[in-house]
């Protein structure tokens, strides 16, 4: 049987890295762990063929809490939708090893921790959750 490639936009949501597009075929990930870290390979080898040490550097210390969150696997597969599927890191998530305590805002839906609490406003603003589908966060702020 030969099954139709299903390539999907996933776009980078978070202050540093924010805005970086890749294209991946989707077919032969079985979750979305395997997707986010395809993701991470192809932004730490365009780190690596520019020489961005610094940000290399950056991205290992912060990338166990990158994540998709929000949609499945199979819905990725056999959505026709063209949108770019959000990676994020903004404190959604529990990251594995943490022990803080974390707790499930009810107003807002996603995990907290009283470390975290700057966080809530760049969890509130997640492009998944904004309803302009070209909405992305860490566009608006300049690093200069």
């Amino acid at each position: 049987m030969n099954t139709m490639q299903n390539d999907r936009d996933f776009k980078i949501s978070c202050p540093t890295f924010g805005g970086y597009t890749t294209r991946l075929a989707v077919n032969d990930f079985e979750s979305l762990d395997e997707v986010v870290a395809a993701v991470l390979d192809q932004l730490k080898a365009s780190l690596l063929a520019n020489n961005f040490e610094s940000l290399l550097h950056t991205l290992e210390n912060e990338i166990d809490k990158y994540h998709i969150h929000d949609t499945s696997l199979e819905s990725i597969l056999i959505s026709v939708d063209n949108k770019p599927l959000y990676v994020c890191n903004h404190g959604c998530r529990n990251v594995p090893g943490s022990e803080e305590v974390v707790e499930l805002d009810a107003a807002v839906g996603i995990p907290m921790t009283q470390v975290d609490e700057d966080i809530l406003v760049q969890s509130l603003t997640c492009p998944q959750d904004e309803d302009d589908e070209d909405y992305d966060a860490s566009e608006t702020t300049s690093l200069l």
